[in-house]
């Protein structure tokens, strides 16, 4: 399917028509994806939970900032239960809010672990002249997603990777058409 953004033939496109025929992405119309527009962090656990299967959940999200008939609250409830995402704070999830890089690994690393396909992290960190600036919560993950690929780096003239950059849509729809074998549920 071609949208506007992503016309048959662009960079982006197999990415992005993977991931709306396989009904993990839809685009912001008919005729827009926005490929470069930021990731929040509804848009994230929504694909994941896609990815997933839309399973049930137990109960209803126990975040005060997510309204029940929001189009990611069945998501957010899920991946809140299976430990893919902890909210901002114990009552907010702030699903508005970008997804940055390190969030990003943090999120797909858990996830990876609900489908059993996380293995151990082991990546190296060092040739990033920015490591030193992920948080250590992020740190195994990040170090996961490099050693796999995910994180690639958007390489500035400093030898930084901006790993706390916001992260824009169209990187997750390359990651997950090119991660397949680590996100095996990606495929129903």
């Amino acid at each position: 399917r071609a949208f506007t953004h992503a016309p048959a033939g662009s960079w982006c496109h197999e990415h992005i028509d993977f991931v709306v025929t396989n009904g993990l992405f839809y685009g912001t119309s008919n005729s827009i994806f926005a490929p470069d527009q930021h990731l929040t962090r509804a848009m994230m656990v929504t694909v994941l939970w896609r990815a997933a299967g839309c399973p049930e959940n137990k109960s209803a999200s126990v975040f005060a900032d997510v309204a029940d008939g929001a189009y990611y609250a069945k998501a957010v409830a899920w991946a809140a239960e299976n430990g893919v995402v902890l909210g901002t704070s114990a009552k907010t999830f702030s699903p508005n809010d970008n997804v940055t890089r390190e969030q990003m690994a943090v999120i797909l690393f858990r996830y990876a672990k609900l489908c059993g396909k996380a293995g151990s992290s082991g990546g190296d960190l060092s040739s990033f002249a920015d490591a030193g600036s992920v948080s250590a919560y992020a740190a195994d993950a990040m170090a996961w997603a490099v050693k796999n690929g995910i994180i690639l780096g958007v390489r500035g003239t400093d030898g930084t990777y901006y790993l706390n950059a916001n992260y824009r849509k169209f990187c997750i729809c390359r990651n997950i058409r090119t991660n397949y074998t680590i996100f095996n549920n990606f495929y129903r």
